[in-house]
């Protein structure tokens, strides 16, 4: 230090400080430093004091300090970590006495004045300091290594560098208490280490101002005003895995002190308090010193302070790849604008979120401010806020959000979650961790670290607020009270009189989800939220919500270049949109019953008010969020929606298991043109589509060569239209077109759907052709894609290169090659090549090695006459190849229009014969003893030389350890069945014995497939032979891996009744001695069961025998496992026997480990079983009488704990299961936490006895497993015997100190615990995981949800699923839900209802109070409530309602959660045009069978759930589902449909066949069926459950295989459908009932995987095994199990109902009898009737066959459904038995007319054939429809059953493609439309619009494409209508006209004279009324729509 002076003025002090530093040292064994390393050090230290004695009177403060350098290794920071957190654990501050400070306070009043007086004087001359200080750099360093002290720090490993360069700050305080200073850093630097190629990761932006300060602060202080301006400027801060994952393993460490135990001094306890003692002492003391402190306001609090604050736009960069410099990232952009005033504790903070941006670019783009993509394009957000004393109020105000998600931002975030590793715990060797050595000696606490048995604060707190007496007796004491009034009270002081709102504003927040790759993606998705509003209220206390919100969600179709909703909007009946779906919350506070709990009892069936009074709830619910959707939420998912969701999967997949494709940059283009025309073509007046930016030329024209494209793209406003409006805008401006010039040709070309249009262009010289231009919109590769070319396609299916040829116009024979065509590609023939000549011939050839241009061979086909052929090329090797050439037919559209009348071609060339090994061993194959190949399993071989006529001859070389031949297959000669199949019968080339296969000839596309396969794989997974038998022929089953194959000799694949039969194998062939076993049926999709085979004096044998279909449908895979087989999981050797009484006769069985045997009891009845490691030890007993788990004490001193799992199941037997001990095997850990008392215990009815030690610990196992698994307790005098489920009690009597116990969960492991304290004992029985009450509550209600799945590609809507509200019923409300009165007072309230509503108008003096019972009255509101009194004044009010179709109850605290979820009514229905049962599912309601109960939901789950966060243990304490009585129907039609449905796009390659899950099964067989029902999941954490029960299932079958017929090709490409569906084909089944058992589980624990397992495994299996109930339903016999169940259920109801009535009282126990009689009886009657409606119905089904005519068929079916009313179903019946006799009639005139026109001559026969047999079958088949439906309606009514009908009528999708929102009226209109006489409309006519002239006599006025029809109702026959008069379009003049008064639409007739001229002086109108101006509107306006469209 120095100082010096210059004469009085000044005076000046120099300060250094030098080698300021730090440093780490290690002390050796003499307390001596050693081996430093350094930690801090610095340059040096500089300070200059200037003091001016002058009137200045100034002293200036100056410090210069260069560098600070601070260099931190693991080590150092592990080190500091650890001292901090030593000292601060030590809480050594609790001990510092407080100084009493009242005494200065006084002392400061007094010197106030003083002080004022001094502050006067100085504001005369004030004194100032000035201090600036200036730091040049600041550095720290982490170093990546744990450094060590002998050696220097080694800078290689330094990873990262935090730099702050030049921190200035200049301060200048006043005497007057003026502070003025700023403080700024130039820059902050963070620079990376590791050698990557991105090092700097943080400073100023890349276009910031270099000169700038990065921060920046000025300040003022005065005595009214501080203010604080600060600024930031631009920077970019950069996040990358590498920095996080270094940072993260830098500072994971382990502060664990060791072998330190932190106590605290025995005076901090004596300070305070004790809770159990009295504080009288305490307080009196306090209060001696106490005083009341003086309030007064603080000078400060008058002060007001400004905060000012902005960041410049900076950027946080996502960083992928640090070694990549132009790696791609994620950028976020803001800036920030703050201001905050604070005065008088109120505060303002105003702050505005600007230039808000997310985007993905690369790091070396990003320099230069370029962006590949937006996420989140620029938003701002404004916030305001105000706090003060009483208030906080909080505004937040957002602009419209956009958030694009992205392929590359997926692909971003994969890889960065993927890069940040997860600190990999140091892993320990298993026999570390769980040495089971010692596992059943006790050991004291010390060796233990139980968190149960450590002391701790929380119990002693959690005793403070627990009241004991509710946890042991269940009755609350005062304790309770005063404890929740407590937390009131704290509660209300913290928050009294402060008010909270928060307010959030946000009009549109878009998430739109991408597809495509590299720049040019696309949105598919898009969801949009609206009209946010959010109020929140007082979340400090008890929050309030309020918000509601429109929800939106659109795809992109492709095919239309166009957004769909997939949420529709709220629509009226009109169709008029009234605004998107909405969803609204709202929070309930101080929830209360609205009827007095006393009164409840006015709600029961018996008023008796001194027994019924309810008891009150014990809901402790105080708070409800409510979460409503009123209006239906309809979703609509199609085809292409399944496409979109596969594609986004399999990109995700792609991102997430491989990564991301390498063409991940490549350009795709949204939308190109490809011209094939073979023209250079010019396309010009582009509407719709667009060109690509910086492609677009002057003349606006595309000039195109042959065989070039052009990219284009859509509007941006068209991709952005993802809300309703914009989407109904671009729906109706949807113009997608352009011209075509090439030649003298112009056509105007319509690309507004992915549809082929062909064009006319020119005549040709082929007769009936026209030169044709083909335009082919479609979808490849997830673009869409405009082919403009011929009308052919021609598609390579060869195995080589083709080539297309032209025939040379000069030379003869001379071809010209036009294309080269690859393996499965295809090219669209140019538009000259077909019409050069009159001859339509194509010529093709292959490309061969070594051809010789000149001289090669072709073949032709003639593209026009023929449909397919069978062709023969030359080879140059001299060899033929025979080819197939096939001409697939494809609808296109004609020109511009929606007339699917033209047609374009698909030409494949294929080879003739394909190879298909459907065996799981690989075979040889000789074709025509030219062409030799080895098939593989699964392969599909291409014969080049095979043909249709081809002799094969297989070989198998290695099968049964022998070789095969077989005969030779001609392929000419006709083989078996409908499937063309030939039996393979092959030779053992060394003993002569025969095999049999079968090699099925399918026709694909006129190709022959072959298949070659066995219909029977025997797979014998045990370790006995057996032989098989089928069709009285045997076969040897050896124990060998390999599968037998079985074929029958009379095999059929269309046979389905083929039984199989199993025995033990005897040489002798002795059936006496080894009984075959009962039948089973081997033609089922999947059977596992249980087959017993006798051995006389041996034994029964109990096999598992499971069948499986396979993949492809042909095979069934037959696998024989032993019922009872041994698993050895455990790491040494075991033997097993089963037991016996006598030790000599024990059979022993060693299985090694990891190893698996079979096991065959002597005797089913005794499951006892011995085990033991070796001979020479003590064998265990155990039992597998049923599914159990427990631990077996060994007699083994080095593994004395082997695990037992008893796996049981109805369906396939046992599976004994050992293995090591692992945690939580032990069945019991004893705990002793007593001080002096040790604890005796022994297993009940044991002698054995064991002791455990105070303070001591034991795991403990049954000594007998065969006896009662509890245990006797012994402590001292007292005892208990305790079964091991979870529970506490006490031990002792009064004159004893009591010892609590309790039994509980600690994770995996079962705990018996003892102690003296009662704390210890509520915290490990959850006390306060009890007592939590549940008091929030989370209600999530839709009234209606409807899913409609639509094919939109071929235009089929298939079915509707609906989730409905349930009937009007009466409801008591609740505090959180609406509660169904009783089906009795339901009834009651309804009668009395409608009668007030029948005379609350007409009659003024009608009594409101209607009698229900004995002292019970109901008056009604007219807002639908009730009132029900008595004479004592109580009342109870209810309410007429509908209860929510999807109600979702949840509730939470802590540690429990609860669910409780209601579905009321589930329906769906059958949308297809042709349907025999318009319903597929529904439930059963039947007043008869009581099923009908109000509010009884369809489906209703309740969960409650409870967590330990101590012991990590989860616990369902109760799961029930309910599901009622529901039917399935389906017909064929339906499945076909699906299929269509769920039908991957067309392949180019030969359909395959993937036979992997096939092959796996017969690998392993006992070990793929015996895993799946082991749990194998022992990482996976076990949830206790308590209480689990799952309902039965009781399932309404049918089932018809009428509709459309499968087709072929579908059925080739596809043959496991085709197995379906001739299976299916045998069960045409109405009303089976199948009946599966419910699924319970108490006092269990499992894996959700082994759970989930196990459920599936208990309902499939009893649903296949009901299958044969379901085949015994046959159509022809009338169904007789239908009439023994019907039978039987009524018997049931008889048994059922009455014990149900009498849970309700007396009175309903006699209703019950009287309502089970009804229900007997009616059943008997209906039974029978429905019998004979099905043997009337199966004749009827039979005649209509019989007439051949597939209209009459449909239109059968189609009125097949059931009418609302008895007699309208009857009266309609009537009608269609009269109509088919008039038809029939019809139909001798009509069809051989009709046949001619379309086949001729032959045509004329074959329809005239139809005709007559129409005559007869017509009035036959409806004759017997009626008598099957009036036997149907005798059931109905006898068993009072509720007719389903659907719940909309079928959607139409129009021809454009577009899938509409539906309309009810249109729908309707529709659905009349489609019943009208074919007579009526054309085949492409449709309808457009109808409405209701008028209702007396009813009348009808239908629009459609072409005419329009007035009808009016025959006034004989009700319902039916006749046709008034027909409109054609042509043949009005002008528009329809709207008059008024009267009301009628007028239309203007065009009158026409002989030859079809108008006549222009006559003509005359037509008039029809209308009910509705708005109605004659929309009509009117319809059809001027339709005239615009037609030109007309």
């Amino acid at each position: 230090m120095k100082t010096d002076s210059e004469k009085e003025t000044n005076e000046q002090h120099r300060i250094e400080f030098e080698n300021l530093s730090i440093y780490r040292y290690r002390l050796n064994d003499q307390n001596q430093l050693t081996n430093k390393i350094d930690l801090f050090t610095t340059s040096t230290f500089l300070t200059l004091i200037d003091r001016y004695l002058n009137q200045s009177n100034e002293i200036s403060i100056k410090i210069q300090w260069d560098k600070l350098d601070l260099k931190l290794s693991k080590d150092d920071y592990t080190l500091i970590s650890l001292i901090l957190n030593e000292n601060f654990n030590e809480k050594i501050f609790l001990q510092i006495p407080k100084l009493e400070s009242y005494q200065e306070e006084d002392e400061e009043e007094k010197q106030q004045p003083v002080k004022n007086e001094i502050m006067k004087k100085e504001n005369e001359n004030l004194f100032k300091i000035k201090f600036a200080f200036q730091m040049k750099e600041i550095q720290l360093s982490l170093y990546s290594y744990e450094s060590n002290l002998e050696f220097n720090r080694d800078e290689n490993t330094k990873f990262i560098c935090l730099t702050m360069k030049l921190l200035e700050s200049n301060i200048e305080y006043l005497s007057n208490s003026i502070l003025k200073g700023i403080l700024q850093i130039q820059q902050f630097l963070l620079d990376d280490f590791t050698n990557k190629s991105i090092s700097n990761l943080m400073g100023k932006s890349f276009n910031s101002n270099s000169n700038e300060s990065l921060v920046k602060f000025n300040f003022e202080f005065n005595q009214i005003i501080k203010t604080i301006n600060g600024q930031f400027e631009s920077f970019y801060f950069c996040l990358t895995p590498d920095l996080l994952n270094s940072i993260k393993q830098f500072t994971n460490i382990n502060l664990t002190l060791k072998e330190t135990k932190i106590s605290f001094s025995n005076d901090f306890h004596l300070n305070l308090p004790s809770p159990a003692k009295s504080n009288v002492e305490y307080s009196s003391k306090k209060s001696s010193v106490e005083r009341k402190p003086i309030v007064k306001d603080s000078p400060s609090d008058s002060i007001e302070t400004i905060i000012d604050f902005i960041l410049k736009p900076s950027q946080i960069v996502l960083l992928e790849d640090q070694n990549k410099s132009n790696s791609d990232c994620l950028v976020l952009n803001f800036s920030l604008t703050m201001k905050m005033i604070n005065l008088n504790e109120q505060t303002k903070i105003s702050a505005e979120i600007n230039d808000l941006t997310f985007f993905g670019t690369n790091f070396s783009d990003l320099q230069q401010s370029k962006i590949r993509y937006t996420i989140l394009p620029r938003s701002e957000i404004d916030l305001m806020v105000f706090m003060d004393k009483n208030e906080q109020k909080i505004d937040v105000n957002l602009s419209d959000l956009s958030i694009s998600i992205d392929p590359k931002l997926i692909k971003t975030f994969v890889t960065l979650s993927n890069s940040i590793k997860p600190i990999e715990a140091k892993a320990k060797d298993e026999k570390e961790k769980i040495n089971s050595k010692s596992i059943f000696i006790p050991k004291p606490f010390k060796d233990s670290s139980f968190w149960f048995i450590q002391d701790s604060d929380e119990k002693k707190e959690l005793l403070e607020e627990t009241d004991i007496l509710q946890v042991t007796t269940g009755s609350a004491s005062q304790k309770t009270k005063e404890i929740e009034q407590k937390k009131k009270e704290k509660e209300a002081e913290k928050y009294q009189n402060l008010t909270q709102q928060l307010i959030i504003n946000l009009n549109i927040i878009e998430i739109k989800l991408e597809l495509g790759k590299g720049l040019a993606t696309r949105p598919v998705i898009a969801l949009c939220i609206s009209n946010i509003f959010a109020q929140i209220e007082n979340w400090s206390t008890d929050l309030l919500v309020s918000t509601s919100v429109h929800l939106e969600l659109a795809l992109f179709n492709d095919h239309i270049l166009a957004w769909e909703p997939l949420i529709e909007p709220i629509i009226d009946d009109k169709g008029t949109v009234q605004s998107p779906w909405t969803i609204s919350c709202q929070t309930t506070l101080d929830l209360q019953d609205e009827n007095e709990p006393d009164n409840r009892y006015l709600l029961e069936d018996e008023t008796k008010e001194g027994d019924a009074k309810e008891k009150k709830s014990a809901n402790e619910v105080k708070k409800l969020i409510s979460i409503r959707a009123e209006h239906l939420l309809n979703v609509t998912l199609t085809k292409t929606t399944l496409d979109l969701v596969q594609r986004i999967q399999a990109m995700f997949n792609e991102l997430y298991e491989k990564g991301i494709p390498s063409d991940i940059d490549e350009e795709q283009v949204l939308l190109s043109i490809h011209n094939q025309t073979g023209f250079n073509i010019i396309i010009y007046d582009i509407q719709g589509i667009q060109f690509q930016k910086d492609q677009e030329t002057e003349d606006k024209k595309i000039h195109l060569k042959t065989d070039e494209s052009i990219q284009l793209t859509i509007p941006e406003e068209r991709l952005s239209a993802t809300h309703l409006p914009a989407i109904a805008e671009q729906v109706s401006k949807r113009k997608q077109q352009f011209h075509v010039q090439f030649g003298e040709n112009d056509i105007l070309v319509d690309i507004n759907q992915t549809w082929r249009r062909v064009y006319e262009c020119a005549s040709s010289p082929i007769p009936s052709w026209p030169v044709q231009l083909l335009c082919d919109s479609q979808i490849a590769n997830e673009r869409r894609k405009v082919i403009l070319s011929s009308i052919i396609k021609v598609s390579n299916r060869t195995q080589m290169p083709l080539f297309v040829l032209d025939a040379d116009s000069v030379e003869k024979n001379q071809f010209n090659s036009i294309t080269k065509i690859d393996v499965n590609e295809e090219y669209y023939l140019p538009i000259q090549l077909l019409y050069l000549r009159t001859t339509p011939r194509l010529y093709f050839t292959i490309d061969q090695a070594n051809s010789n241009k000149e001289n090669f061979d072709f073949i032709s086909f003639d593209w026009v006459n023929e449909s397919s052929s069978d062709r023969i090329l030359k080879l140059n090797d001299g060899k033929q190849a025979h080819y197939v050439i096939y001409k697939e037919e494809i609808e296109a559209y004609s020109e511009n229009t929606d007339e699917p009348n033209r047609k374009s071609f698909n030409i494949f060339v294929k080879l003739a014969l394909h190879l298909l090994n459907l065996l799981s061993i690989p075979i040889q194959c000789s074709i025509d003893n030219t062409e030799h190949m080895e098939l593989k399993p699964s392969e599909l071989y291409h014969s080049i030389q095979g043909h249709k006529k081809s002799i094969l001859q297989f070989k198998i070389s290695s099968y049964n350890q022998c070789s095969w031949i077989s005969d030779a297959i001609d392929l000419n000669v006709k083989g078996h069945g409908i499937h063309n199949e030939h039996f393979v019968e092959f030779t053992n080339l060394s003993n002569g014995e025969t095999l049999r296969m079968i090699l099925r000839v399918d026709i694909y596309r006129e190709s022959y497939r072959a298949s070659f396969y066995s219909p029977f794989w025997i797979v014998n997974g045990t370790d006995l032979k057996f032989q098989f038998k089928v069709d009285n022929e045997k076969t040897f089953v050896d124990v060998i891996d390999p599968p037998y194959y079985i074929c029958p000799k009379k095999f059929d694949s269309e046979s389905h009744k083929k039984k199989g039969y199993i025995r033990l194998f005897d040489i002798k062939d002795d059936e006496t001695k080894s009984e075959w076993s009962e039948a089973f049926s081997l033609d089922v999709i999947k059977s596992t069961g249980i087959a017993s085979c006798k051995v006389i004096n041996d034994r029964t044998y109990t096999i598992c025998i499971d069948i499986v279909t396979s993949s492809f449908g042909m095979t069934k895979i037959i696998t024989l496992i032993p019922s009872t087989a041994i698993f050895n999981n455990s790491s040494s050797k075991v033997e097993v026997s089963q037991y016996n009484s006598d030790y000599s006769q024990l059979e022993w069985k060693s299985v090694e480990p990891n190893g698996v045997v079979s096991y065959w009891a002597r005797s089913l009845e005794e499951t006892e079983m011995l085990v033991r490691y070796n001979k020479n030890e003590k064998e265990n007993l155990f039992t597998m009488k049923d599914k159990h788990r427990t631990l077996l004490h060994m007699d083994n001193e080095d593994n004395p704990a082997l695990h037992l799992e008893v796996v049981a199941t109805d369906f396939d037997g046992f599976r004994v299961i050992f293995s090591d001990y692992k945690n939580g095997d032990a069945p019991l850990l004893i705990v002793n936490t007593l001080i002096n008392q040790s604890i005796s215990f022994q297993q009940k009815d044991q002698i054995q006895t064991q002791v455990l030690p105070p303070q001591y610990y034991v795991y403990y196992t049954w000594n007998d497993q065969l006896k009662p698994q509890e245990l006797f307790i012994s402590i001292g005098q007292s005892t208990a015997t305790l079964e091991l489920n979870p529970m506490c009690g006490i031990l002792g009597n009064e004159n004893e100190q009591k010892i609590y116990y309790a039994i509980f969960h600690d994770g995996p492991q079962t705990v018996l615990l003892f102690s003296y304290e009662q704390d210890i004992i509520e915290s490990v029985s959850d006390t306060e995981s009890v007592n939590e009450k549940l008091k929030d509550y989370i209600e999530l209600s839709l009234h209606s949800i409807g899913i409609s799945i639509i094919d939109d590609v071929n235009r089929n809507d298939l079915f509707y699923i609906t989730i409905n509200s349930s009937n009007e019923i009466w409801t008591e409300k609740r505090k959180i839900s609406y509660q169904p009165l009783s089906t009795k007072l339901n009834d009651h309230l309804n009668n009395h209802y409608k009668t007030y509503q029948k005379h609350k108008e007409s009659d003024e003096n009608f009594e409101n109070k209607f009698e229900i019972s004995d002292n019970r009255y109901a008056s009604f509101c007219d807002d639908g409530s009730a009132e029900i009194s008595d004479k004592e004044g109580h009342v109870v009010h209810v309410h007429h309602q509908s209860l929510e179709g999807l109600w979702l109850g949840y509730s939470w605290s802590m540690s429990k959660m609860a669910i409780h979820a209601k579905i009321n009514h589930i329906q769906i229905d059958n949308q297809l045009q042709i349907a025999m049962f318009p319903a597929i599912l529904y439930p059963i309601l039947s007043k008869a069978a009581g099923t009908n109960i109000p509010g009884k939901p369809f489906i209703e789950l309740s969960v409650l759930k409870s967590e330990s966060a101590k012991s990590n243990t989860i616990q369902i304490k109760y799961l029930k589902l309910l599901i009622q009585e529901f039917a399935v129907a389906v017909d064929q039609g339906l499945i076909l449909a699906l299929i269509e449905f769920f039908k991957a796009e067309e392949t180019r390659a030969a359909p395959t066949v993937n036979m992997e899950s096939d092959l796996k099964r017969v690998e392993r067989p006992l070990s793929i069926l015996s895993n799946e029902g082991t749990d194998n999941t022992s990482q996976e954490t076990k949830i206790y459950f308590d209480n689990l029960h799952l309902s039965p299932l009781k399932i309404h079958v049918s089932f018809s295989m009428r509709g459309s017929k499968a087709d072929k090709l579908l059925l080739a490409e596809y043959p496991l459908v085709d197995f379906l569906l001739q299976l299916l084909n045998l069960a045409e089944v109405q009303d089976v009932i199948l009946k599966l058992n419910y699924y319970e589980r108490k006092n269990d624990r499992y894996s959700i995987t082994k759970l989930t397992q196990e459920i599936t495994a208990h309902y499939q299996n009893q649903f296949l095994q009901q299958l044969h109930v379901v085949v015994l339903g046959l159509d022809v016999l009338g169904n007789p199990f239908g009439l023994i169940r019907g039978v039987a259920g009524g018997v049931e109801s008889l048994f059922y109902e009455p014990y149900k009535g009498a849970m309700e009282g007396p009175m309903e126990f006699l209703e019950g009898i009287a309502t089970g009689t009804k229900y007997f009886v009616g059943s008997v009657v209906g039974g029978a009737a429905g019998a004979l409606s099905k043997v009337t119905e199966a004749a009827s089904k039979g005649l209509a066959t019989m007439t051949l005519d597939k209209d009459y068929q449909t239109a059968r079916i189609q009125r097949k459904e059931i009418q609302a009313e008895t007699q309208p179903e009857i009266v309609s019946s009537g009608k269609n038995a009269l109509k088919d006799v008039v038809k029939g009639v019809k139909g001798v005139v009509k069809k051989p007319m009709k046949g001619a026109k379309q086949g001729g001559a032959q045509g004329f026969f074959k329809g005239l054939g139809k005709g007559f047999l129409g005559l007869v079958g017509r009035p036959a088949s409806g004759v017997a429809d009626l008598t099957s439906t009036s036997l149907k309606l005798i059931k109905k009514v006898a068993t009072d059953e509720i007719v389903i009908h659907r719940i909309r009528n079928p959607r139409h999708i129009g021809r454009d493609g577009i899938v509409r929102p539906s309309i009810a009226y249109e729908t309707l209109g529709r659905f009349i439309y489609d019943k009208f006489d074919e007579s009526l409309h054309g085949e492409n006519e449709g309808y457009i619009a109808h409405i209701e002239p008028s209702r007396e006599p009813s009348s009808l006025l239908f629009a459609t494409t072409k005419q329009i029809i007035f009808l009016v109702e025959d006034e004989s026959i009700n319902g039916i209508y006749k046709i008034e008069w027909i409109l054609h379009y042509k043949d009005i003049k002008g528009n329809p006209i709207v008059k008024f008064n009267p009301n009628f639409i007028e239309f203007i007739i065009r009158e026409t004279n002989a030859i079809g001229m108008t006549k222009k002086d006559i003509m005359h109108a037509r008039v029809v009324p209308y009910q509705t101006v708005a109605e004659a509107r929309f009509f009117v306006d319809k059809i001027m729509e339709t005239t615009k469209a037609l030109e007309l």
